[in-house]
């Protein structure tokens, strides 16, 4: 089975379906015959790569560095990690706390652990990939 690969789709079109794709008016206008051969080489694709046009075939081309924008958002949601792996660690001693049942020892623990979700949250992302996240509180 031969395939149309479009660059403007991002994918491959199998020509046996292309009567399908036209009827849906989905076929593309940029294609580019491939034989299955070509397409089944690109498969599976490394994690490093993606499938764009070099020298007028799909090929596997180095994957772009994240954006400004997508790097902040990476490390938003990796503090957002961290704040939960804090209040998961906390959630007993805090119940503790309120009930006026913790030990010393553990008060000492949950001090140390607020004091880390407020290193985390202060951490300026904009900085991103560059930032030194706070060290995790001594267990």
């Amino acid at each position: 089975m031969n395939y149309l690969y479009s660059p403007s789709a991002g994918g491959f079109f199998p020509l046996s379906d292309k009567d399908m794709f036209i009827a849906a008016n989905l076929w593309p206008s940029d294609g580019i015959d491939i034989t299955e051969s070509e397409h089944d080489a690109l498969f599976p694709v490394p994690n490093d790569k993606i499938i764009g046009l070099n020298n007028g075939k799909p090929a596997w081309l180095d994957l772009p560095p994240p954006t400004d924008a997508q790097r902040i958002e990476q490390a938003e949601l990796y503090r957002q990690a961290l704040l939960k792996q804090a209040d998961d660690m906390t959630a007993d001693w805090r119940t503790e706390l309120l009930l006026d049942e913790i030990s010393a020892v553990d008060r000492e623990k949950l001090s140390a652990w607020m004091a880390y979700k407020r290193a985390v949250k202060a951490v300026d992302i904009a900085t991103a990939p560059e930032i030194a996240w706070p060290a995790l509180p001594a267990s």
